[in-house]
């Protein structure tokens, strides 16, 4: 594999990542391995540290945010034993299996269904210019993060994501050449080996025998219709319809807390502090040196760092404790009184999200909830779409206070609108988070589009028929002209938990850009971003394999700095 001077410092050694490394394995004699498959177990027991009010912690390294990227970034930097990490996480620590939570330990093959309950942010959002139904887009406050509470679909995303988007707006080291490698150190695929073999996280699909009847079906309908049979989504050039690969592994969830922490915990020089939600970062001129944090009882505690300070926060969280510490757009800043450390006015700029609308169904028979989920989908290009697999379905059952049936869900997973997080009236409140969905004429027409493909491939289908009744949303009317269906698109379309693309990688001076190539915010010095945050745009599937990689990726970047 060849890669550029510039791509190198990136890669250990040769131009890829070592996997031949001990990936984050088990150091406890096998105690980790066995709370992983056990029983459901208590409640859970977070791991409470109460720091004094004025407490002052020195670091080499302060993390900020124990989510995926948070979590695999502090991991690598403990493992290597020559610097002090503290890992700072606003929700609870949970520091082994068996003082998780069952409902955060042991997941169902459940996209679209998060752990919502007590172990999320809950960010209220626009969802359209009309305003839409109202939104509450949830993301991990936990350790671990959105992998703790996600549907753990492990969804790669597409060559054309990298090479095309990513490349096009200023990542020029973050082709798919550059980061096909660091996937597959990422993880163990235990149907398709060739992908990914030595990683820490464990990816397995569903079994077809373990099929609900309304999956089998599905993709018999898909199949009829003339769409490929694909055994595994993340293969190049993957299209069709088949089973979704998970990070869930014998209904154990591999959040990064089980998948990288747990064993990094063993190292003395990584400290985790729950319950440590941060407020600001401390410049001394333009050198990010500390965080202020809120402990549990709500005083507050300095963590210096010596080197770095590395933002791990979300795509939502990142750029709000950014513009809060005086990085961000000028004018902004300066309207709420914030004194200005960078100008960059891509802080909380080209927000992007995977708006998806459900297409629902009567079911003629009862549908087992838990067992008719989404372990199958379709990835497909919108009619007339100049972009590839830009379209996934999945088809599942609901319950809700509408009542209960079969519910087949259109995701658009690269939309062109973007949207935007600017500060509220008051910076200490949840900041204005606008997703702007269904703001651009083609994000509409491509929609329209699938909405209209969905209903035709399920309602022709003869496997479906013994179980899809009648159609509840949308009904005819809404189908026959667009505007109608435009009208059912806006009150109806909801996003996917997928934030994206705040803090961009670019180049300097690019209005867009925030970090460099390395996730160095620019500007400043001492600080990096690693999370969802820096995408310069989504890619074409569910983000947690894609953070999980770009995590790895920065972390041996900041390793060798």
């Amino acid at each position: 594999m060849v890669h550029d001077g510039t791509a190198a410092r990136f890669d250990d050694g040769a131009g890829g990542p070592d996997v031949r490394r001990p990936a984050c394995r088990d150091r406890s004699g096998g105690r980790a391995a066995r709370g992983l498959t056990g029983g459901p177990g208590g409640p859970g027991t977070a791991k409470k540290v109460g720091m004094n009010a004025g407490t002052t912690l020195d670091a080499a390294v302060v993390v900020v945010g124990g989510g995926t990227a948070g979590a695999i970034v502090a991991s690598r930097i403990a493992e290597r034993g020559d610097r002090p990490v503290v890992l700072l996480e606003a929700g609870p620590d949970f520091p082994d299996p068996e003082a998780t939570p069952p409902v955060l330990r042991f997941g169902a093959y459940s996209e679209g269904r998060v752990t919502t309950r007590d172990y999320s942010w809950k960010w209220e959002t626009v969802l359209t210019a009309d305003g839409g139904t109202p939104y509450t887009l949830h993301s991990g406050k936990v350790i671990g993060g959105g992998s703790s509470i996600n549907g753990q679909v492990w969804l790669r995303g597409l060559p054309a994501d990298f090479d095309g988007n990513w490349a096009g707006r200023g990542a020029k080291d973050w082709t798919w050449e550059h980061v096909a490698p660091w996937y597959a150190a990422t993880e163990s695929d235990l149907d398709f080996p060739a992908r990914g073999d030595a990683g820490p996280v464990r990816v397995r699909r569903v079994p077809p025998d373990q099929w609900h009847p309304v999956h089998a079906g599905f993709v018999e309908a898909c199949l009829a219709n003339g769409f490929s049979h694909c055994p595994d989504l993340n293969a190049v050039g993957a299209t069709g319809v088949g089973p979704q690969p998970f990070n869930n592994v014998d209904g154990v969830r591999l959040s990064s807390a089980f998948s990288h922490l747990l064993a990094a915990r063993a190292q003395p020089s990584l400290r985790v502090l729950g319950d440590h939600h941060a407020e600001r970062i401390v410049f001394d001129g333009d050198r990010a040196a500390g965080v202020v944090a809120l402990g549990p009882s709500g005083g507050e505690i300095m963590v210096r760092a010596e080197q770095e300070i590395v933002l791990a926060a979300g795509a939502l969280g990142t750029p709000w404790l950014l513009l809060r510490s005086g990085v961000g757009p000028a004018g902004q800043l300066a309207r709420h009184g914030i004194p200005v450390v960078a100008d960059l006015p891509g802080v909380g700029g080209s927000l992007r999200e995977h708006p998806q609308v459900g297409v629902r169904w009567l079911a003629k028979r009862e549908v087992d909830q838990t067992s008719a989920r989404a372990p199958v989908a379709l990835r497909l290009t919108a009619p007339g779409s100049r972009l590839q697999d830009d379209l996934k379905v999945s088809i599942a059952a609901f319950e809700d206070g509408t009542g209960a049936g079969i519910q087949a869900s259109v995701f658009l997973m690269l939309a062109l609108g973007a949207g935007s997080l600017t500060l509220a009236r008051d910076p200490r409140e949840r900041p204005l988070v606008d997703l702007a969905f269904l703001s651009d004429p083609e994000d509409r027409r491509r929609m329209r589009e699938a909405v209209r493909l969905t209903v035709d491939l399920v309602e022709s289908s003869a496997a479906l028929r013994p179980f899809v009744g009648t159609r509840l949303s949308p009904v005819d009317a809404e189908l026959a002209g667009d505007a109608a269906l435009d009208a059912w698109l806006r009150r109806t379309v909801q996003g996917t938990f997928h934030p994206s693309s705040t803090c961009a990688i670019g180049e300097p001076g690019s209005p867009a850009a925030v970090v460099g190539q390395a996730g160095e915010v620019h500007g400043v010095r001492g600080l990096r971003v690693v999370d969802a945050s820096v995408m310069p745009d989504s890619v074409r599937a569910n983000l947690n394999a894609t953070v999980a990689m770009t995590a790895e990726r920065l972390a041996a970047a900041l390793l060798r700095s």
